[in-house]
């Protein structure tokens, strides 16, 4: 995979505020690639603009790579907390606070749509066993109250508090304004506390994975699940 884009940016030709970035607080040394920053204004009468942070690609040509748009979920889940120094960009913080690089940063060229490419090319082939998908990967997954209480994972009393008290339209309300009511709060608890931390909420006939950390086995539960991972990022005027 190529250039990277965290936020929102529809063109780093564009006429923005881009920055070079010479090196990130704690950045390793060993770094070939260039990184910008910037704003994008989009409505200069209220003030209001998308920041990005640009990444090339690590290669050799780094324009005539493909241009990769992330933009994570949400509300709430930074493209630039989550997005880049958590899951694809290419550093991530070390246990000793400092950057360390990511191997599987989408910027070292090799992810899933040149895996994905790659098999069906093989598959062309009638001469060999062709390589099946199996599944697919999913994260932050929260299942609704129907298909919970179907597997056996909720009681009804709680299905019909869910229905009642706290139904996904409040529920989605509450999570934009990041306003909870009381009630809704007893609702995901009692939900959470149903489903048990032995439950992996992405799947519920899989069994759950566990981080070999105590601290996080040991995390207290809350209205999006049991098991989350947190990042800590500063931000820096670069």
């Amino acid at each position: 995979m190529a250039f990277w884009f965290f936020v929102l940016i529809f063109s780093f030709y564009s006429k923005s505020s881009a920055k070079v970035i010479t090196a990130l607080p704690g950045q390793p040394t060993n770094v070939s690639f260039k990184q910008y920053s910037g704003y994008i204004t989009t409505d200069a009468q209220h003030g209001r603009a998308l920041f990005y942070y640009f990444v090339e690609a690590e290669s050799t040509k780094p324009l005539s790579q493909p241009l990769t748009l992330w933009l994570n979920g949400g509300p709430g889940c930074s493209s630039l907390g989550y997005g880049a120094f958590m899951e694809h960009g290419p550093f991530q913080p070390g246990n000793n606070g400092l950057l360390v690089k990511n191997e599987y940063s989408w910027n070292l060229g090799h992810y899933i749509p040149q895996l994905a490419a790659l098999l069906m090319e093989y598959n062309k082939n009638p001469n060999i066993k062709p390589i099946k998908l199996r599944a697919i990967a999913t994260l932050a997954c929260w299942p609704a109250g129907d298909y919970l209480w179907s597997h056996g994972a909720i009681s009804d009393e709680t299905l019909m508090l869910e229905k009642t008290v706290c139904n996904d339209s409040k529920y989605l309300r509450e999570l934009v304004h990041e306003q909870w009511s009381q009630g809704c709060n007893d609702v995901f608890n009692r939900v959470s506390e149903e489903i048990s931390s032995d439950v992996g909420h992405d799947d519920l006939l899989m069994p759950n994975c566990l981080s070999s950390s105590s601290a996080e086995q040991s995390r207290p539960k809350g209205k999006h699940g049991d098991i989350h991972a947190v990042v800590y990022t500063v931000v820096y005027d670069v």
